[in-house]
């Protein structure tokens, strides 16, 4: 075979190749144009007005009013950050790829006893609903479905991590709250003995003084005995915005029938810490490992406090009660 010979047949095996090559990529891009990724209408989080999770235990509802996100039938208070983060998730959701038209949704976590259900309002129109099933396997996307339509796409990002959450995780776990600087008067009880503690304008420092002064100090209310200001504004600084850690049934009985510490705040207007030991349980170091329950004048709910932050508390309370210092009540 001559070389012009061998150099036609090569080419028109190369030219085949081509036209083949060129056939499968049109054919792909044709299938693939069989349809087109839904549109999802941009969101703008601060007009939403309502928001619905249907989980498999239950449905958490989410309600805006005067500006402020309430959740559950009984219109707790919910968390801000919380609140802002799961809204920009349902903002966000934007479909990368058709995974599925067969309409099975086993595999995918889109059955019904599986699937997570979200459904968006603005002033009661319907701006957005899905149902988020399983992570994909690389953990990079979530397999969803849109409201009425049977196929099932991808989407980026865990949402069934950001969106699945309980009325419980979405409440405001704050328990406490007041302006530090409005506080006057400090009144704690340890049992049946109690202290009252009252601020007071700091005395001036000689003129020409370089040094920062504290403008107040803090004294006893019986004998103007002054305790450590900054003790007491550290106490203050942790219940200012002080948090559970978790709320209890509204009408949870609480396990010691009397408080083992109890804490009033005068400020703009009076704020009730009561603190209440439940039975110690050995751990596993074998040290006893003591919690509380406890009420409180700005919760809705009684709540559990966690035994860090009760000793964070109580390490600043205990020593204004030592060697019967505190008046009995």
């Amino acid at each position: 075979m001559s070389n012009s010979m061998r150099f036609k047949k090569e080419y028109i095996i190369l030219l085949v190749i081509i036209v083949g090559l060129s056939l499968y990529l049109w054919q792909d891009k044709s299938g693939r144009m069989h349809y087109e990724l839904p549109q999802l209408q941009s969101l703008d989080t601060k007009q939403l007005s309502r928001v619905e999770i249907e989980r498999p235990e239950g449905t958490v509802s989410l309600n805006k009013k005067d500006g402020r996100w309430l959740v559950g039938e009984q219109a707790y208070a919910a968390d801000k950050g919380k609140v802002d983060s799961l809204l920009q998730s349902i903002a966000d959701v934007d479909l990368s790829a058709l995974v599925s038209e067969s309409k099975t949704y086993s595999r995918y976590g889109l059955e019904d006893e599986q699937r997570l259900t979200v459904t968006a309002y603005q002033n009661g129109t319907v701006v957005r609903s899905f149902s988020v099933g399983k992570a994909s396997p690389n953990r990079s996307g979530t397999y969803i479905r849109l409201h009425e339509d049977p196929n099932v796409y991808l989407t980026g990002g865990n949402l069934n991590r950001q969106l699945d959450q309980s009325a419980q995780r979405l409440r405001d776990k704050t328990v406490l709250s007041f302006n530090e600087d409005e506080v006057t008067k400090l009144t704690v009880a340890k049992g049946s003995k109690r202290v009252t503690l009252k601020k007071q304008p700091a005395k001036q420092g000689a003129e020409g003084q370089e040094k920062e002064e504290p403008d107040h100090s803090w004294a006893r209310s019986d004998n103007s005995t002054l305790v450590s200001q900054k003790e007491i504004d550290g106490l203050l600084a942790q219940l200012h915005n002080l948090q559970c850690t978790k709320y209890l049934a509204d009408d949870a009985v609480m396990e010691s029938a009397s408080p083992e510490y109890s804490i009033t705040v005068h400020a703009a207007k009076e704020h009730q810490l009561l603190l209440y030991r439940i039975s110690p349980k050995p751990s596993d170091s074998g040290e006893e490992d003591v919690a509380y329950q406890g009420n409180a004048s700005d919760s809705a709910s009684p709540f559990r406090l966690s035994k860090y932050k009760v000793d964070r508390l109580t390490k600043l309370i205990d020593p204004l009660f030592e060697k019967d210092q505190g008046e009995e009540s």
